[in-house]
């Protein structure tokens, strides 16, 4: 560019032409050329080298500002100057500006293009216009599958009237943050999603459209289903060990009676007494049982009753600690870990 601007100047400001206004129109295509390939600083540097040349020619008497009268080339100069300047210096900040702009809006689609939340845009009348890998990820549809199709392509059936009481909001300028609902996935799975929906205006700052984020929430409600039942668990839990606690005292004063019993009763009625006592030692070790519940196993299902608790599983001792359900037998009540 700089060889191209200085061979013009001197073909033009210092050549052997005669005082040709057409001349001075060769430098201009080299100056938009400087604007529209670098900037601003660029665009001055080439209208500083032209001026200096047309300057240096014209003092010499080339060029085609040469007139008869002295002060014509230097009005005709000057005017050329404040040409070149006002027709380079604007449209090279113009296209500087215009690059910074799509240099950022290049980096926003990066973002947008490269985020993991599904993010989307449609018309007000709900047909999809934009849909990131994110979506494609969270949906299954590419890109060309959901681009011209109506939203309700991921909506679920029973919930008809969901995208248009928001859109709605949406519609008056409002932002819709966060609120959770269900949408279908391709192939008809459905996922539970976190989506805050925001107007999308022109620039005269009409309301044209609507963009939505979605975020993938059915791991967390997963969690936080896992974590009520742990919290029911451990209340379970400890239920039972006090209710054990308790069963067990009443039930060491029924052994110590029906023992003390035993010894006053004739032979004959021994057999019932020796009964009971291995009925409430059963009781005992169930009770015993109740008191290392940890979690809760439930026996295989069978087709004629419910599922119930397996308290030998329920209760298996922690890691490093033995089974004390046994010592109840010898050692009478005694406060379990819970």
């Amino acid at each position: 560019m700089l060889t191209s601007i200085l061979l013009i100047g001197a073909v033009v400001f210092n050549g052997p032409f005669p005082a040709l206004y057409g001349l001075a129109f060769l430098c201009g295509p080299p100056l938009v050329w400087t604007a529209f390939r670098f900037g601003p600083r660029e665009s001055s540097t080439a209208i500083a080298l032209l001026s200096g040349m047309a300057i240096w020619g014209t003092l010499r008497g080339l060029g085609p500002f040469i007139r008869e009268s002295p002060n014509e080339p230097l009005l005709l100069l000057q005017t050329y100057m404040v040409t070149m300047a006002v027709m380079a210096v604007p449209l090279a900040a113009v296209v500087a500006e215009r690059q910074r702009a799509e240099a950022a809006l290049g980096r926003i689609a990066a973002i947008v293009g490269s985020s993991d939340d599904a993010i989307l845009s449609k018309t007000t009348d709900g047909v999809i216009t934009h849909w990131n890998t994110g979506a494609e990820r969270l949906y299954g549809y590419t890109a060309e599958e959901a681009i011209g199709q109506p939203v309700a392509l991921i909506m679920p059936p029973e919930l008809p009237d969901e995208f248009s009481t928001v859109l709605a909001q949406v519609r008056q300028g409002e932002r819709v943050d966060h609120y959770e609902t269900v949408r279908i996935r391709k192939g008809g799975r459905r996922i539970e999603v976190s989506v805050t929906m925001s107007p999308v205006r022109d620039r005269v700052g009409r309301i044209v459209g609507a963009s939505s984020i979605a975020r993938d929430i059915t791991e967390r409600r997963e969690i936080e289903a896992a974590r009520r039942e742990q919290d029911t668990i451990r209340s379970v839990a400890s239920l039972a060990v006090a209710a054990a606690h308790e069963i067990n005292n009443a039930l060491s004063i029924l052994l110590g009676q029906l023992e003390l019993l035993a010894k006053d009763v004739p032979a004959s009625g021994r057999r019932r007494i020796d009964e009971s006592l291995v009925a409430v030692r059963q009781i005992r070790e169930i009770v015993g049982r109740l008191l290392h519940v940890r979690r809760i196993a439930l026996v295989a299902p069978r087709s004629n009753l419910d599922e119930m608790l397996d308290l030998r599983e329920s209760s298996v001792p922690a890691d490093g600690e033995e089974d004390r359900s046994e010592e109840w037998e010898e050692a009478g009540p005694r406060r379990g870990p819970t």
